[in-house]
C-alpha cells in the first residue's frame, strides 16, 4: 500500500550476483535491557549509560569466569558456560574468541580447550610449522597461535600465500562449506 517494491531471490543466485547478503535478527535481550535500565532509573538509582560501560570492567569479567550467564545471548547454555569456566576471560578479546570457538568445527577439533590451556599457561604454543613462526605472530599472537576467525584464515593467504583479497574469501568461504 506504501509503493514499495518487494521481491525475493534464492541465495545462491544473489551470491553470484554479488548481492551483499544480510541477516537481520530479532532479539528479545535487547528489550530486557532496556526494561533493566528503565527499572533501574525508576527505582531512584543513578541511571546506567551503557556506553561508559567500559570493555574492561572487572566485575563483568568475574560474571564472565563463573559463568554467571544466564540469559546473556549466546553465552547462557550449558556447553558455553562450561568453556567460560575454562578459559576464565579477563578481556573483551576473550569473549570474542569464546564465541567463535563455540561452534561444531573449532569444537570438533579442540580448539576451544586448546584456547583455554594456551590461554591459561596450561599448554605451550606451537606454531602451525616451526619455520612459519615468525610469519604467523602478528596474525595469531593474540588467539595464542590458533586460528579462531575467519579474517585469520584471508590474513595469512594474502600474507604468507600471495593470494589476493577475492581469492582468500575463495577460500575461506570453500573452508566453511560443509560436506
Amino acid at each position: 500500500s506504501d509503493g514499495a517494491t518487494i521481491t525475493q531471490f534464492e541465495y545462491p543466485l544473489c551470491e553470484e550476483l554479488g548481492i551483499l547478503k544480510m541477516d537481520f535478527l530479532g532479539l528479545s535481550n535487547l528489550t530486557t535491557i532496556e526494561d533493566t535500565l528503565k527499572n533501574i532509573e525508576y527505582n531512584s538509582k543513578p541511571p546506567v549509560k551503557i556506553e561508559e560501560v567500559g570493555l574492561d570492567d572487572g566485575k563483568t569479567f568475574e560474571l564472565l569466569q563463573r559463568a554467571d550467564t544466564l540469559g546473556v545471548f549466546q553465552l547462557d547454555g550449558s556447553g558455553m558456560r562450561t568453556l567460560l569456566k575454562q578459559m576464565k576471560p579477563t578481556e573483551f578479546e576473550d569473549i570474542s574468541a569464546v564465541s567463535a570457538l563455540y561452534r561444531p568445527g573449532p569444537m570438533g577439533m579442540g580448539s576451544h580447550t586448546n584456547y583455554a590451556l594456551r590461554k591459561n599457561g596450561l599448554q605451550e604454543i606451537v606454531p602451525i610449522h616451526p619455520e612459519l613462526k615468525e610469519a604467523l605472530e602478528p596474525i595469531l599472537g593474540a588467539t595464542h597461535g590458533l586460528i579462531v576467525y575467519q579474517e585469520q584464515v584471508m590474513k595469512i593467504a594474502t600474507d604468507l600465500a600471495g593470494f589476493s583479497m577475492g581469492k582468500a574469501d575463495t577460500l575461506r568461504k570453500a573452508m566453511g562449506k560443509k560436506k
